[in-house]
């Protein structure tokens, strides 16, 4: 067995019995937890000295050989440390506050000592008790932790609550700021959070959960400190319940996915893909030569597959590409590009790329390789360590725009009046507003455009290098400025260096990561945007300086060249795979990586070039972002999600929350400290959206968040009301804005830059960004340039309470005009921006928009949304591919005679499918063969017509030439354009021309057939392929071309309408069959249908649910219709003696009684009208068999 199936096998929770299973062929469940890890090759020198000096002692040499309980083993004892040094303080001192803190370290340190036990049971070999080891122990462990935090968590908000409505003071300050901090002292050294945290990956439950401890310790001493100095400050004591809110909040949120996952791993609970490996897997098992059965967990024998396995099989092939193409391109692309000497390495990755074989059937390949290739999954965080230092320097990017941000939040409480401009008269307003909006001014008018081109003659690191260097000396000339003209000049140049930074860092980060972890470090540039504003406020409370901001200016322009240049860059400015070649190598685990990568842009790179052979210019990229549809929708929805976030109000509170909180009655430093929490909120608040930004989803987000947005900003303004020396104004002022930045963090913070990143294409992406980052700047410079009068014409309250107001039209703007993007692939995204904006719209107002009113308003929940499906999801639920496959499987093993198959198909050799299958495919064909011959028998002399709906690679037209060459026919074909393109490409193949040229005496070479519309449309006098989307055909729609409304026709549906909506199905028969096209009833026309049937019994219910799981709902399934002849009847009655005897003989088939269940699932269902007696004769309508 294939090491990646036994790597599937060893995930799952049920073994293989082999005693208990009839196999020649054993099939082993590898115990993970049997394991052991070797010791560390490097260790520091007291790990070693500790490993020497415990040898002697088995169970703590276990524990300090193992990095996992050795660290934890090293906190419990800090911590131990810290609380005998409290306590015997706090005894001497007589301080209450130290020896309850040594109370508080010592259940600390119980529940370390209980992590340190389960980290070391879990680790014990399988015992004759325990086959399985004690692997869940880690994760129970993991799972008390959660619990017992969100306990923790609902406590503390009791008491915050009780205690924020008594009013209780706080005293003895001092001590408590002395706790806290040996507190934070001790998280902050836990070797737990700085290994595993900074790079995301755990190796257990139970190091998650001791992390979430030792988080909720540091995030609480923190939030002491704050609201300690805030209640120093402003004398209200209940900041300290605000913040323990918050940081309880902040917790229980944080446990939520721990305890979800220890819950689901303990119930044995599989996700679905690898549920649906496993069924592959064992459906493959039969195939093994020597096997004979299979057994379950309790040993007894499937020897019949269900209909699971069944229908997982068919997406289970053997792919066998041509390796003599494969070998003459991949020794083309060595030798034009000076790879020559990497002749074995590409060859190792191109057979990757083409063959979905396991990693070691590839020859030559070392077993560091395929751990490599297996960690791409199971383990994305491990990356080399330079990449994770390419994201930490281009992070600095990220804080230096959040600071250059922050910096004049402080600088406005001193600035105008040492620049002459505080006079607060409409001038001198006007110039405080323009200076504060300056650097936005520069982003949107010069400074975004200028990125492109910048970037195409520097690269990446250039254009990152340029940008910081006018970031650094335009904020020391700033806050060297004597005058405001001067100042309002090096704004103006700072946020030219920051729209150059803005532009390019998030898409270097995202050229230069791994796919499988591209989304979440795609959120690094908000959180750490709203570190930098968080660094920024912090700085203001210290000093008032505009030169701030060179703090991490300066760090990124040193260390930016000692990072790889971009390799896509490379290849798409230079053509330089050699040199792109390299930079991979730096940024991935194994040559072997970076080689597959580097194929792999090359094959796409070459695909794309035979569509696009000219590089558009710059003015050209200019005018397709609103003139090309795709290009234009994208640009609709990009502004949009940038226009939102400024509508939200942001940058007002970055930009004025200080001189918001001054005005309300803080003092200067109370207002800037004030500010600073806020800071951090949004720099916290950011953490959840690594997870959330593809699990909810990107436009879900903007939907949640911004009406709790407008909630707190409408609340804000409300707080005026009440008077202001009354100090409940300041604090429900205080506490909506801090929530206001917590709901803006995951949402309207991280959302807009991802979004823009990736929904152009690539030839347009960086325009794309770069224009997208113009409209934010040219916003935020309206709105933050207008607010000081507009504060000065509405108030305080007038102005917040506009900003809901502009909240709410920011969700109108998200629900009609942003789609979904959310785990897209590039082909998918050209689909979701494919669909056109009046559609996108009207299928919000009529389908998202009455099912939202009826699951959440009248608490429906029967209520279904039908979905709003994309090309890739029609030809995904199609399964035209699997069809292929089965299609050729049964004409290998004989049941059809169809020389087309193969060559229409394109798929190869393909894995022998089960016999059940071969025959039910076997009598579907010949039962709609049947139906069209007794359409052509029964038709009226002369030409006659035949449309099939979602034909995909169906051969009929062929086979139907091959057997009457005389036979007058117009046959039409309609698909989506994918499909179709594809189709027309083999069709014009030179095997395929020549078959069908000997055989049925037709040259698809020919003039005749006539290739049209981007290569997705054929037309010839006798035969159409057209490119449709079903969904879009209506009565009153003009006919397709070619189409002959006089003709006697025959509509073919062949598994097409049943993944349409009941509405949607009924649309496409009206079109052509009632008052459509065929209305005069004089026209002889008939219709066969074929579709799974009966989905109430049990056999239904699970057919639907197993299709349901993978994607595919069949929505007209439960539609009521007439009543028709399923394929087990069809066999049974339409199929005569003597074939039945011939298809008996071509393989065994023991499966009989599922082959039965199986077949009284689908049906044919067929009607005609208009002949001339009704099929009354011996070849008429009538003569085909149907169940009284």
């Amino acid at each position: 067995m294939s090491v990646a199936t036994s790597s599937n096998l060893a995930n799952y929770s049920a073994p293989l019995n082999d005693d208990d299973s009839v196999m020649s062929t054993t099939v082993t469940l590898p115990l993970s937890a049997a394991t052991h890890r070797s010791l560390p090759h490097k260790c520091s020198t007291p790990t070693r000295f500790l490993l020497e000096l415990t040898e002697p002692y088995t169970l703590l040499y276990d524990i300090i050989s193992d990095a996992e309980s050795r660290r934890i083993f090293y906190f419990m004892l800090l911590n131990l440390a810290f609380m005998v040094v409290q306590s015997t303080y706090g005894y001497l001192t007589g301080s209450l506050g130290l020896i309850s803190d040594s109370i508080h370290m010592f259940f600390d340190c119980v529940a370390l000592f209980v992590g340190l036990c389960a980290a070391v049971m879990s680790k014990w070999p399988p015992s004759v008790r325990f086959p399985y080891g004690y692997g869940k122990i880690d994760t129970l462990a993991g799972l008390g932790n959660g619990v017992f935090l969100m306990l923790i968590s609902v406590e503390i908000v009791f008491e915050a609550t009780e205690r924020l409505f008594s009013n209780t003071s706080i005293d003895r300050t001092t001590e408590l700021l002395v706790v806290t901090n040996s507190d934070v002292m001790s998280a902050s050294a836990s070797p737990v959070k700085s290994k595993k945290a900074a790079d995301g990956h755990y190796h257990g439950e139970n190091m998650q959960g001791i992390y979430l401890h030792i988080m909720a310790d540091a995030l609480g001493s923190v939030a002491v400190v704050l609201s300690t100095l805030l209640i120093q400050f402003s004398g209200w004591s209940g900041w300290d319940p605000l913040a323990s809110c918050i940081i309880a909040i902040l917790i229980f949120a944080s446990t939520i996915p721990l305890v979800t996952s220890t819950t689901k791993t303990l119930l044995l609970s599989l996700n679905s893909d690898i549920e649906y490996n496993l069924r592959d897997i064992l459906a493959g098992v039969s195939n093994i030569p020597g096997v004979v059965g299979k057994g379950d967990s309790d040993g007894e024998v499937l020897d019949a597959p269900s209909l699971e396995q069944v229908e997982s099989s068919q997406s289970h092939l053997v792919r066998v590409w041509s390796r003599e193409r494969a070998v003459d391109d991949v020794a083309d692309f060595l030798t034009l590009n000076n790879l020559t000497h990497q002749a074995q390495l590409f060859d190792k990755a191109a057979r990757l790329l083409e063959s979905d074989a396991a990693a070691h059937e590839i020859p030559n390949i070392t077993e560091e390789e395929i751990i490599a290739l297996q960690n791409e999954v199971a383990s994305r965080w491990i990356q080399p360590r330079l990449l994770y230092f390419a994201i930490m320097i281009c992070s600095l990017g990220s804080i230096e725009q959040g600071w250059a941000q922050t910096c004049m939040n402080g600088a406005n409480l001193y600035f105008p009046k040492a620049l002459g401009i505080d006079s607060r008269s409409a001038k001198d307003t006007f110039i405080v507003g323009l200076i504060n909006s300056g650097i936005y001014l520069s982003v949107g008018v010069l400074g975004s455009w200028l990125a492109e081109p910048v970037n195409s003659l520097l690269g990446r690191r250039g254009t990152i290098f340029l940008g910081s260097t006018t970031c650094l000396v335009a904020s020391v000339a700033s806050a060297l400025s004597q005058t405001w003209p001067v100042l309002l000049a090096f704004r103006f140049l700072l946020g030219i260096g920051l729209a150059l930074d803005n532009s390019t860092i998030s898409i270097y980060i995202a050229e230069c990561a791994p796919a499988a972890i591209r989304g979440g470090l795609a959120v690094s540039w908000q959180m750490f945007t709203a570190f930098g504003i968080f660094l920024g406020f912090i700085a203001n409370v210290a000093v008032y300086d505009l030169a701030a901001p060179i703090i991490p200016a300066l760090p990124l322009m040193i260390f930016v060249y000692a990072l790889p240049e971009s390799p896509s860059w490379l290849i798409k400015q230079t053509s330089r795979y050699d040199k792109a070649f390299l930079s991979l190598r730096r940024l991935r685990n194994t040559d072997l990586q970076a080689a597959k990568e580097l194929y792999a842009t090359y094959l796409q790179r070459k695909d794309q070039h035979s569509v696009q052979a000219t590089k558009s210019t710059y003015a050209q990229q200019l005018l397709d972002l609103v003139t090309k549809p795709r290009i234009r929708r994208a640009t609709l929805a990009a502004y949009t999600v940038m226009l939102c976030q400024q509508l939200c109000g942001i940058n007002i509170i970055a930009f004025y929350s200080s001189s918001i909180f001054s005005d309300a009655g803080f003092s200067n430093f109370g207002a800037l400290l004030a500010s600073c929490v806020s800071g951090f909120i949004m720099f916290i608040g950011a953490f959840p959206a690594v997870w959330m930004m593809d699990t909810l989803g990107r436009r879900t987000l903007l939907l949640l968040t911004l009406p709790v947005m407008a909630l707190t900003m409408l609340a804000a303004g409300l707080s005026f009301m009440i008077p202001a020396e009354n100090p409940a104004h300041f604090y429900l002022l205080a506490s909506m804005i801090y929530l206001f930045s917590l709901e803006y963090s995951p949402g309207m913070g991280p959302v807009p830059n991802t979004y823009c990143a990736e929904a152009f294409p690539l030839s347009h992406r960086e325009l794309g960004m770069s224009s997208s980052i113009a409209v934010a700047s040219t916003w935020a410079t309206v709105l933050s340039f207008t607010f000081p009068s507009l504060l000065a014409a509405l108030g305080a309250q007038g102005s917040f309470e506009l900003y809901a107001f502009l909240n709410i039209v920011a969700v109108i703007l998200v629900f009609f005009f942003v789609p979904e993007t959310r785990m897209k692939t590039l082909d998918e995204l050209d689909q979701v921006f494919g669909i056109s904006s009046t559609r996108f719209i009207r299928y919000q107002v009529t389908e998202c928009l009455p099912w939202l009113v009826q699951y959440y308003v009248l608490r429906r929940k029967e209520a279904t949304l039908n979905p709003l499906l994309l090309e890739s999801d029609y030809s995904k639920l199609d399964q035209d591919e699997e069809d292929q496959e089965i299609s050729v499987s049964a004409v290998d093993a004989g049941y059809l005679d169809d020389p087309f198959a193969k060559l229409l198909s394109g798929t190869g050799e393909v894995a022998r499918r089960l016999p059940l299958m071969n025959r039910g495919t076997y009598v579907r064909t010949t039962a709609i063969d049947q139906v069209v011959n007794t359409f052509l028998a029964s038709a009226p002399p002369g030409r006659k017509q035949i449309i099939s709906l979602g034909a995909g690679s169906d051969t009929r037209y062929f086979r139907l030439k091959h057997m009457q060459p005389n036979l007058d026919l117009l046959y039409h074909e309609v698909d989506f354009a994918t499909n179709t393109r594809t189709k027309i490409l083999r069709l014009r193949s030179a095997p395929f021309a020549t078959v069908v040229k000997s055989r049925c005496h037709i040259d698809t070479l020919s003039p005749e057939f006539e290739v049209i519309d981007d290569g997705s449309r054929l037309k010839s006098p006798a035969y159409h392929i057209h490119p449709q989307d079903l969904r879009l055909l209506a009565p009153g729609k003009p006919a397709l071309p070619g189409i002959d409304t006089t003709l006697p026709t025959l509509l073919i549906s062949e598994c097409c309408l049943i993944y349409l909506s009941p509405d949607l199905a009924d649309a496409v028969l009206q079109y052509f069959c009632i008052s459509g096209l065929f209305n005069p009833s004089s026209v002889p026309l008939a219709i066969v249908i074929y579709e799974p049937i009966r989905p109430n019994d049990p056999f239904g219910r699970t057919m639907i649910s197993n299709l349901t799981t993978r994607g595919i709902q069949l929505q007209t399934l439960h539609k009521s219709g007439a009543a028709a002849v399923d394929i087990d009847w069809v066999w049974k009655t339409w199929i005569d003696d003597a074939e039945k005897e011939r298809v008996d003989a071509l393989e065994w088939m023991d499966e009989v009684e599922e082959f039965v269940l199986l077949a009284r699932h689908y049906c044919l269902a067929f009607g005609w009208r208009g002949f001339v007696d009704d099929g009354a004769g011996a070849q008429g309508w009538k003569s085909l068999p149907v169940p009284k």
